[in-house]
């Protein structure tokens, strides 16, 4: 049972009978629930989709009309914003880049007659390659000199990856470090 019912009767004149009911005070209060899907990471220099989905707690139908906005801090204090409005189901697509590698705080926020619902999490911005390593022989006996060739491209692009440093770390079968350069 709810705590804030209001039981009511209406009698309409000239009518014989009347109408009676009861109804929560939650449901004359305008409500809205905002829900953020976001990626748990982000790559450098990629489109992102960050979808926003605003609704009515009261039915769970979408509102319509509403500018939500987005905003990225990054860790250095750095500040962008992006706006979109909710179309007919009540969703707001946003498609984010981010050029900088690190950690983000994403915050999306809607207002309405000077209330204010917002949503706040941390994202991550990684840059990724792809590695691909060759040797000249599958195996190797101790003592033995390798011969390695790594190529390193880009993750979307797969174009190769210049002027950026390779470390080589070598492990024997008992997980040691046995060579790094």
């Amino acid at each position: 049972q709810a705590e804030y019912v209001v039981d009511y009767t209406v009698k309409l004149a000239g009518v014989n009978g009347e109408i009676k009911g009861s109804r929560s005070l939650f449901m004359l209060i305008e409500k809205r629930d905002l829900l953020v899907l976001v990626p748990e990471k982000m790559f450098q220099g990629q489109k992102s989709a960050v979808r926003a989905f605003l609704s009515d707690p009261r039915n769970g139908v979408g509102i319509t009309g509403q500018e939500v906005v987005v905003t990225l801090t990054q860790e250095d204090g750095d500040i962008r914003e992006s706006k979109a409005t909710t179309d007919d189901q009540g969703v707001a697509v946003f498609e984010l880049t981010q050029e900088e590698v690190g950690d983000l705080t994403l915050r999306a926020a809607v207002t309405q007659e000077g209330e204010e619902e917002a949503v706040e999490t941390s994202v991550e911005v990684v840059r990724e390659s792809k590695l691909y390593l060759t040797s000249d022989k599958p195996m190797y006996q101790p003592g033995q000199t390798m011969f390695l060739r790594a190529l390193a491209l880009d993750r979307f692009s797969h174009l190769p990856k210049g002027d950026e440093a390779l470390l080589f770390e070598l492990l024997d079968s008992k997980g040691n470090k046995v060579f790094k350069e």
